[in-house]
């Protein structure tokens, strides 16, 4: 799959279509064209609509790890998705939907500027007191091909 924040979005998902886990590596560019990779798990459940669709609802949790190897500090995505599934053949199928992402960040950018930098723009945020963690929250989308 692809999105907002990483464009290159490689998941696995085992289970039921009642509960189900996801394990996601990702990679992508920020609005800087500076790397980052994450590693993600989360849990899913998909809705029938019709005969060839369905609804899925989706958190997943993400490490992202900005400018070196790894991050050590506290840097948590979170991605709620509610995607529409849609069957193109047998056992391949296209999804697409919004995301509400939550950004938690201790990260410090090279500028010294506190948390990521990853957000293309922001809804809500906030810095917490007595924290040295910053909140952003954003709407973005998603897009992607299931086998």
């Amino acid at each position: 799959s692809t999105g907002d924040v990483f464009q290159t979005n490689l998941l696995g998902k085992m289970g039921t279509k009642k509960l189900y886990n996801i394990y996601s590596v990702a990679t992508g560019y920020g609005v800087a064209r500076d790397f980052r990779w994450a590693l993600g798990f989360g849990f899913g459940k998909e809705i029938n609509l019709f005969k060839k669709s369905a609804l899925n609802a989706e958190f997943i949790a993400y490490h992202v790890n900005e400018q070196t190897r790894f991050t050590r500090e506290l840097n948590l995505l979170t991605q709620f998705k509610a995607q529409f599934n849609y069957q193109l053949f047998k056992g391949t199928n296209l999804y697409f939907g919004p995301t509400l992402n939550t950004m938690f960040s201790d990260f410090r950018n090279p500028d010294m500027t506190l948390g990521s930098q990853i957000a293309p723009y922001v809804i809500y945020q906030e810095k917490f007191q007595n924290s040295e963690t910053s909140m952003k929250m954003w709407i973005g989308g998603n897009i992607g091909i299931s086998f």
